[in-house]
């Protein structure tokens, strides 16, 4: 499903959906547009793909489609395979709230990232067969967004965390608590993987002292006017 400049779209259902023989065509809802799809809802669908996605695939850079479906760098939904595939099976970004229920797939030792999710706030997982993880915090530094250092009222600062994942493979939520107000990442981690997450554009209306929080870990912010 796209949208195109100039159109929008509510809410769409597909249900008790079939397709074999899909060639390197994922599942795809792009807004290319000024506005999102309202909701959108797969139900009781099976796909058939043909595989075979090399892992380089999984970088290709994404564009406006044309009429026909084509090559993306994610393999699909629900998928079956004739041959393995070396790219994440879900990539969403700027999505609001992503609902998996039942969402199962083959977990490849040699992808880097199973799932990729940019910019989405809220996952609610319903029998899945993938793990949820709970990474440590190991480092949380604070900085300006702009050149200069100094962190001040209203303007945008970034905070880079860096965690640690535990013997487990799976899908994680990052928290990142500023002066009471949370911001979320998730990102799919690798057994004891350490990775870098970046908050960017945090703000603070007005001067003060704050704490920012990860985990355990606690930076002291100071704001200045």
């Amino acid at each position: 499903f796209t949208l195109k400049s100039g159109n929008t779209a509510g809410n769409i259902i597909v249900d008790r959906a079939t397709a074999t023989g899909v060639y390197r065509a994922a599942s795809s809802v792009e807004s290319w547009a000024e506005t999102r799809f309202t909701n959108v809802a797969f139900r009781d669908v099976t796909i058939e793909y043909k595989g075979g996605g090399k892992l380089e695939d999984a970088s290709r850079a994404i564009k406006s489609p044309g009429v026909d479906a084509r090559p993306l760098p994610a393999w699909g939904s629900y998928a079956h395979f004739e041959k393995e595939d070396f790219r994440p099976v879900l990539i969403c970004t700027g999505v609001d709230r992503l609902k998996l229920d039942g969402f199962k797939f083959p977990l490849m030792p040699e992808v880097p990232e199973a799932m990729v999710l940019n910019d989405t706030n809220n996952v609610q997982l319903y029998d899945v067969d993938f793990h949820t993880v709970n990474p440590r915090c190991t480092e949380l530094n604070l900085a300006a967004s702009r050149a200069g250092g100094q962190i001040t009222t209203g303007e945008p600062f970034d905070a880079r965390v860096v965690v640690e994942n535990g013997n487990q493979e799976g899908l994680a939520k990052i928290e990142l608590d500023v002066a009471g107000r949370k911001s979320v990442r998730w990102l799919w981690l690798k057994a004891g993987e350490k990775k870098e997450v970046l908050f960017k554009s945090l703000t603070i209306p007005e001067a003060g002292n704050y704490e920012v929080q990860c985990g355990d870990m606690t930076e002291n912010l100071r704001i200045e006017r």
